[in-house]
């Protein structure tokens, strides 16, 4: 080997252990001062680091966070408003699509340019605190409008009218002409959950979040609804949705009915199923039930109250498990019975993956 080859590994291996430290240091502390100056360059491709990561999944980081959207229309176009906060550098939808482009856009009160990016018109920002406006041109008021998906709250007012409850569809559109729903309906929320504790290495808490709204677009905070001890894995909600470290919940919400899913599991042995102390529970009662795994284990949740599933509301695809009541202020005690297939079965060895 010459060498040239031998500087060029050497580089290359120094170039990685740097960019590996800076970032762990991302995440753990102080940048140690011999490497400030190498900061920038180092990490240049990996932007996504100061992004958080809700869901426990680095490799899904969220980017940026928009507030509230605000439209206005009248009989010749409509002017829009919204303030993103941008953890990396990023590409954003803005409201319309092909059918209607949004023109004169600006950040921070300078013009932005417009591109189709995945479909849609988007504009890129950088790291920080930016005010997007933008209007649509019309001969005639249009039925819809395209909003993103990234957006969870929208104030609307058509013609100089306040519509309280925008009539804001799956597929993504706020409609303009449609009737709207009834102005004097409250501002009401109620939230439901069911959960459903699968046996397993690991064990798994599938969890069902029910959610009932009515009245304007808005931000709720559910609170806490992780027990404690568990990781979050997955979460899948058709609104934004938003949980901290701590199990913390909060969606941006608007009329209609909605469904949040969430798996989490233990890296460690169970024994008690409770939320941390000085936590107070997004619900006084939830309803949870237990997958068993007998070939592993046999096992009782003991503390909770057993109820009729066929009497309640717990989702149908769950109804066929042993289910309880279970009041989260107190502690529920996973109680292990038996472990394995016991000696009234034949030696035999059975191994199951999954990557």
């Amino acid at each position: 080997m010459n060498r040239i080859s031998t500087h060029v590994i050497a580089f290359m291996v120094g170039l990685t252990t740097v960019t590996q430290l800076l970032s762990a240091q991302e995440h753990s502390g102080p940048i140690p001062q011999p490497l400030h100056q190498w900061q920038a360059w180092a990490l240049w491709d990996h932007k996504e680091l100061g992004c958080p990561t809700p869901f426990n999944a680095h490799e899904q980081p969220i980017c940026f966070w928009p507030s509230k959207l605000k439209i206005e229309t009248n009989k010749r176009g409509a002017e829009w408003n919204a303030e993103i906060q941008v953890f990396a550098e990023s590409w954003v939808l803005l409201p319309g699509d092909d059918g209607m482009w949004p023109v004169n856009v600006s950040v921070n009160d300078e013009p932005a340019p417009v591109l189709n990016h995945n479909g849609g018109p988007a504009v890129q920002l950088p790291l920080g605190l930016h005010a997007m406006r933008g209007k649509f041109q019309w001969q005639e008021t249009p039925e819809k409008i395209a909003i993103p998906r990234n957006f969870g709250i929208v104030d609307l007012s058509v013609e100089g009218a306040t519509i309280d409850q925008p009539n804001w569809d799956e597929q993504g559109y706020v409609w303009l002409k449609r009737v709207q729903a009834t102005e004097d309906a409250k501002d009401q929320f109620t939230a439901q959950a069911y959960r459903v504790l699968e046996d397993g290495l690991p064990l798994w808490l599938r969890t069902q979040i029910d959610i009932s709204v009515s009245g304007k677009s808005r931000e709720e905070e559910i609170g806490n609804v992780l027990p404690e001890g568990w990781q979050l894995s997955f979460v899948a909600s058709p609104i934004p949705v938003a949980l901290d470290e701590q199990g913390r919940m909060k969606v941006q919400v608007r009329a209609g009915t909605w469904q949040i899913r969430i798996d989490a599991f233990r890296n460690s042995d169970l024994s008690e199923v409770r939320y941390a102390e000085g936590v107070t529970p997004a619900f006084e009662s939830e309803l949870i039930a237990i997958r068993a795994k007998p070939e592993l284990r046999t096992a009782e949740l003991q503390g909770a109250m057993p109820v009729d599933a066929q009497m309640t509301t717990f989702p149908q695809a769950w109804k066929d498990l042993p289910l309880y009541e279970w009041k989260t202020g107190q502690t529920l005690k996973w109680a292990e019975k038996t472990r394995g297939m016991g000696l009234q079965h034949p030696d035999r060895l059975m191994i199951q993956r999954q990557l």
